[in-house]
């Protein structure tokens, strides 16, 4: 049986881009950067709706057990150097992606998050991680890289 991964990607918004209130408290947010659909929803038939990225839209949607196990050593069958054990969702997480975790109810496990930052001080040379290098390329696109992270688990 494969391991999944739901994989999105938020950005930092700056102070100046809020309320007044959160400028004068200093506050920033992350916001994600996907593209959100809204979709019946089809797993508890309870007509209602939900917020989805559609196949075909996500920033990264391969399975790559050899690059899991880089992420977080979730299995580690590839015997590979592990960036960081899985730090769990962060505490300032998105709404929307937050909302897509809540979604899953216990179906998915090993939550954890990389600064575009971190992630692009690593090697990712060889066919293996081809798919990861494109999805790192869209990323760097967003805004510095301190500022864009991965939010990612996998079921």
């Amino acid at each position: 049986m494969g391991c999944d991964i739901d994989f999105f990607v938020e950005r930092k918004i700056k102070d100046e881009y809020l309320a007044p209130k959160a400028r004068y408290e200093g506050l920033d947010r992350w916001i994600s950067c996907d593209t959100w659909i809204e979709t019946e929803d089809t797993i508890s038939f309870q007509f209602t709706y939900e917020l989805v990225i559609p196949n075909g839209k996500k920033f990264y949607e391969d399975r790559n057990n050899k690059l899991f196990d880089r992420l977080t050593g979730i299995k580690n069958f590839a015997d590979v150097e592990v960036m960081a054990e899985p730090r769990g969702l962060p505490e300032d997480v998105s709404e929307l992606v937050n909302n897509a975790n809540k979604r899953l109810e216990g179906d998915c496990h090993s939550h954890s998050w990389f600064t575009l930052e971190e992630l692009l001080k690593e090697d990712w040379t060889g066919d293996e991680y081809k798919d990861f290098r494109v999805a790192l390329e869209k990323m760097k696109k967003i805004d510095t890289p301190k500022n864009v992270r991965a939010v990612f688990w996998f079921d």
